[in-house]
């Protein structure tokens, strides 16, 4: 860490705006290289407005506020003056307010804390120190030159720092004997004994611990939790890739009955994405069965059910095995007429290209007759809707869709598609629904350019409640 002087104390500018208020609680404080781009992009993203900035001699900025829905987040940009080095890259730390900075600083030394910036009266009047708890985590403690108010109850759970360690049990119960936080509720657990989320209230505000999936990290990782309203989560995401960003997790319905999404912003923080939940939350019933499947299979698929559109499949209709490799090869034959016969008769794309499967014989030498092609728009599709034999060359526009489904969104190459219907097939039965065909599949990126890691196929399945007849 640099020295602070006297003759480097820099000057505070006044620019005339309002301080956001000083409020105990957990504020969330982000190091990032350059404060401007970051403000910026909050700006673009969440409507986040400046409060005010507060620059080194060097013109770093210490310390800036900006209001996000009514909460503050503070920014710093790496090597400030008051940058401890502690990590040279930008991170995200925690920070509490509050009216006895020295006996919180003690007691987190106590419980096993380094002291990275010493606990002492700053320049700016406020008696300030920074730690770094035996997790990994960074915390910085300070009382304030305002008065520190209560963190009002509609704010409490909009932005909520979200930790994730190796060892979530030794993690609470540090936090509770170094800062008298306290259990919200009993901890979500998976069916392994890992728990999912437990909440916890320090100083007046909710942090959200869990362990870590990644057995390799070391240190704790933090993702900041940003509750927003209805029907803005999907619109947000986009708004962060449309600005540099990236979606770690696609925006849709969890299982514990919250549309949640989770991306990053260009600056490498993650962010997880969440509508205020509406309506009855799931039964612990349900839940359970949810968490178990997941845990199954390594928590690589999440079922959501959704009205899904009719979707107007322009494509032939093809007979091939019921295999994967089969399929395949039938669709290298069949996609190209698709999409050029599409073109030449006008129909403008209106989603990714689909797959529909009308029939599925999975016995031994069972066959399984299917469409691929543009996913088409359904006005100008309406007037080449065909029969099951299509034209001249089998073309034609088809139909799958407009119905409840299960949906899920499988990330792997397509000769992996196999293991994601067994294990959404068996989610179907846990839940008490039966499948209904068509079952379909669109394609979110193309096989030309994207590695077959990175491939995203969401892959849709009809259901009904049990017991319903076929019609």
């Amino acid at each position: 860490m640099s020295a602070m002087t006297e003759s480097a104390t820099p000057a505070c500018p006044s620019d005339g705006r309002k301080h956001p208020p000083t409020r105990r609680g957990i504020i969330v404080n982000v190091m990032v290289e350059s404060a401007d781009k970051f403000v910026d992009f909050m700006g673009k993203t969440t409507k986040a407005k400046e409060y005010f900035r507060f620059p080194d001699e060097d013109g770093k900025i210490m310390h800036l506020a900006i209001d996000v829905g009514g909460v503050a987040l503070y920014v710093e940009e790496l090597g400030n003056k008051m940058d401890t080095g502690a990590i040279s890259t930008p991170h995200a730390r925690l920070h509490l307010n509050t009216d006895d900075p020295i006996g919180v600083g003690a007691k987190l030394v106590e419980h096993g804390a380094k002291e990275l910036t010493k606990m002492a009266e700053q320049f700016w009047g406020a008696t300030f120190g920074v730690y770094q708890d035996p997790f990994g985590q960074i915390w910085s403690v300070s009382n304030s030159t305002n008065t520190i108010e209560d963190v009002p109850k509609e704010l409490a759970r909009k932005v909520i720092p979200f930790i994730l360690v190796r060892d979530c049990p030794a993690y609470m119960t540090f936090l509770t004997d170094a800062l008298g936080a306290e259990a919200v509720s009993p901890p979500d657990k998976a069916p392994t004994g890992k728990i999912m989320c437990a909440q916890m209230k320090i100083n007046g505000g909710i942090i959200m611990v869990a362990d870590q999936c990644d057995e390799d990290s070391a240190e704790a990782a933090m993702t900041i939790s940003y509750e927003i309203g209805k029907d803005e989560a999907a619109p947000l995401a986009k708004s962060f890739t449309d600005n540099g960003g990236e979606v770690l997790q696609p925006v849709s319905m969890q299982f514990w009955g919250q549309v949640w999404g989770r991306c990053k912003d260009p600056f490498g923080q993650p962010w997880g994405l969440c509508e205020v939940q509406e309506g009855p939350a799931p039964s612990k019933e349900d839940m359970a069965k949810d968490m178990e499947m997941g845990a199954k299979y390594d928590w690589r698929y999440t079922w959501v059910v959704e009205d899904m559109p009719t979707v107007y499949c322009y494509g032939a209709m093809s007979t091939s095995a019921a295999n994967t490799p089969a399929i395949s090869e039938e669709t290298k034959k069949t996609l190209p007429a698709a999409f050029a016969g599409a073109a030449a008769a006008g129909l403008a794309m209106a989603a990714p290209p689909a797959s529909a499967y009308y029939t599925w014989d999975p016995s031994p030498g069972g066959t399984t007759k299917f469409t691929c092609g543009p996913s088409v728009a359904g006005g100008g599709a309406s007037a080449l809707m065909k029969d099951v034999n299509g034209d001249d060359n089998g073309l034609g526009v088809r139909t799958a869709g407009g119905c409840k489904c299960v949906t899920t969104l499988h990330t792997g190459p397509y000769d992996e598609l196999k293991k994601c219907y067994e294990a959404t097939f068996e989610w179907v039965e846990a839940k008490g629904y039966e499948s209904r065909m068509p079952v379909f599949e669109l394609y979110e990126n193309d096989p030309k350019d994207t590695p077959p890691e990175k491939l995203k196929t969401k892959v849709c399945i009809p259901i009904v409640a049990k017991g319903t007849p076929k019609a």
